[in-house]
């Protein structure tokens, strides 16, 4: 049990409370500090996210309550780490952090280089306490303002990045390491000041709620957010407007100035694998930009997880076959987005049971068909009777207007289908897709087509619901055969002559598989046991040449004492050993060999 431990202030940071423990312990060492909290006398303080505080918690058990839910969602950067990641990340991230135990922690994120300070704060902290304290809120990357003063925050002496420290230590905020600077890096650039607040806004909300969206829900949302401000019709998106648009509005300045690439325009750019259904983790910096540019904050992304994108509202839909006696009524289940070749313009295809398909605007306010793309035999029948006489109603339409411009788009329909015949060729396109499939039961789609594309294509192109429909149930991939003897040989040529270059190196390498395959540029394949398999020469060359430990330590002292001995130096056991870089009593066969070359010179 400890004899003291500092009360928390409000918005700390962890390590500023324990920071602030060791300088009023008294304790001369860090490891005695390490050892009073988590007892432990080796250990890497993480700033933003600490470990081993369930040890913590048990030891200040008696005097202090430590609720662990609240210090590590209020106290730390829990949240700004998780948000955005699947379940099993955040839930991983917790354990290590209240366990301590070294879990996998795939986040790319990376805390600044300083810790930061509000100047304005650290007076106030000193008249109120007389001293001051890491806020948790000023070390979120991504956030330049104290919200609270609306100054632009400062970079402390002290270092938050672990691996750049010189040797490990706890430093609690002082006015010895928070000095205030009248110009900050960030003052140069006053046209830029909305952005920042804005970006800072954004990502202290990441830091602070769990914003309930993984990192697999975010390309549906991000595909309705793009859809909604233009940039995706069709399911395509317009990626060049895209990048172009949110250099403009950020500027590339802003971008570097906040350290984010500014080349998005790019295939395979950040901004482009965000948006496209990647898997993968992304900084939470730049989720808070492109929520930003999209006019959405994150807090709001939740919301689009159930949406999804309906140009014309939730179905079901209206059908327009003027011969139909559910003319005008809500009966089409389901619809397809295409864009218009000519005018970019996104249409919908509808697809009603009756045998009539057609195709209507996406931001059109009128419902009106924009194209006929199928009209079964018997409603073809009941338009020609009707065309003699056109005065008479269209079926279940009276309107002059709607009926001229219905006899339009119906002799439009006529005359592409009498242009590509395709109405006559529909049975027969159907015939020879069915007998394909019968004649080949165990293929798929890809061997099928290989044998005859055309009705495939054809039927893809004017009969495509009937073509679903009827599509083979083998889904299984062909299988190729890959001449393996041939790429034995290959490679027994290509691992001897990494053998000699090894061999030849001034500074040596050990022989081993992943050092050959760095050198042929074959390692994917040498790597993969059921590779060398198929491989049995290549696997007995691997076997005869890869070196152990043993063997690659006597090929190093060889070479150190053949060196020493042609420029006519003294041998000693130490020399050999330092220049070798070879441990005492690792091998006996090395030691001897290193004693029997210097008693051999002495002789």
């Amino acid at each position: 049990m400890l004899p003291f431990f500092p009360a928390l202030y409000k918005d700390e940071l962890l390590y500023s409370l324990f920071s602030r423990y060791h300088m009023r312990s008294g304790n001369r060492y860090i490891k005695h500090t390490f050892n009073d909290l988590f007892s432990k006398t080796s250990l890497i303080p993480h700033v933003l996210i600490p470990k081993h505080l369930c040890t913590l918690k048990r030891n200040l058990e008696g005097f202090v309550t430590i609720d662990l839910n609240d210090w590590i969602t209020n106290h730390t950067l829990f949240y700004y780490f998780t948000n955005f990641s699947d379940i099993e990340v955040r839930e991983s991230v917790f354990h290590s952090m209240v366990k301590g135990e070294v879990r996998n922690f795939p986040i790319p994120i990376e805390p600044n280089f300083y810790l930061k300070f509000c100047p304005e704060c650290v007076k106030e902290d000193y008249k109120l306490y007389g001293e001051t304290y890491w806020r948790r809120c000023h070390q979120v990357p991504g956030v330049y303002y104290c919200f609270i003063h609306e100054k632009i925050l400062e970079d402390s002496s002290v270092i938050s990045q672990v691996r750049y420290k010189k040797k490990t230590s706890l430093e609690a905020a002082t006015l010895e390491n928070c000095l205030i600077n009248e110009s900050s890096q960030y003052n140069t650039f006053w046209n830029h000041t909305n952005l920042l607040w804005e970006i800072s806004i954004q990502c202290s909300k990441i830091s602070s709620v769990n914003l309930q969206v993984k990192s697999e829900d975010m390309h549906e949302i991000y595909r309705i957010l793009l859809y909604r401000e233009g940039y995706v019709k069709a399911n395509k998106k317009n990626f060049k407007k895209l990048a172009i648009d949110f250099i403009n509005f950020y500027g590339v300045e802003f971008l570097d100035l906040i350290g984010e690439p500014s080349e998005v325009n790019k295939k395979c750019s950040w901004l482009d694998l965000m948006c496209n259904k990647t898997q993968g983790t992304f900084h939470p910096m730049k989720h808070a930009l492109l929520t930003l540019f999209l006019n959405e904050s994150v807090e709001n992304l939740y919301k689009y997880k159930s949406k999804k994108i309906e140009p014309f509202g939730k179905g079901p839909y209206i059908c327009l076959n003027p011969f139909a006696s559910h003319y005008k009524q809500y009966v089409i289940k389901d619809f397809t987005l295409e864009t218009c070749p000519k005018t970019k313009e996104e249409v919908g295809i509808f697809y009603c049971e009756c045998g009539f398909q057609f195709t209507r605007f996406s931001n059109s306010t009128h419902v009106f068909i924009k194209q006929i793309k199928y009209v079964d035999d018997k409603w073809w029948k009941r338009y020609l009777d009707w065309k003699r006489d056109f005065k008479a109603p269209m079926g279940y339409e009276t309107r002059l207007d709607i009926k001229k411009n219905m006899r339009h788009k119906f002799n439009w329909y006529s005359i592409g289908y009498s242009r590509s015949g395709a109405k006559d060729k529909i049975a027969q396109r159907r015939n020879e897709f069915i007998n394909l499939i019968k004649e080949n039961p165990d293929s798929n789609l890809e061997a099928i087509n290989k044998i005859n594309k055309q009705p495939y294509a054809f039927l893809l192109k004017h009969d495509k619901k009937w073509l679903k429909k009827n599509m083979p149930n083998v889904n299984k991939y062909i299988s190729r055969s890959f001449d393996w003897k041939a790429r034995d040989t290959e490679m027994l040529e290509i691992i001897i002559k990494a053998k000699e270059v090894l061999l030849n190196k001034e500074n040596p390498t050990k022989i081993t598989i992943t050092s050959i395959g760095r050198i042929t540029g074959k390692l994917d394949i040498i790597r993969k046991p059921e590779n060398l398999k198929r491989m049995p020469k290549t696997n007995a060359l691997l076997k005869s040449i890869i070196e152990t430990d043993e063997q690659f330590q006597l090929r190093r002292v060889t070479k150190t004492i053949a060196d020493l001995v042609e420029v006519g130096e003294f041998l000693t056991v130490s020399k050999i050993r330092r220049l070798a870089n070879i441990e005492k009593g690792k091998s006996d066969i090395v030691d001897n060999k290193i004693l029997d070359a210097c008693t051999k010179q002495s002789n």
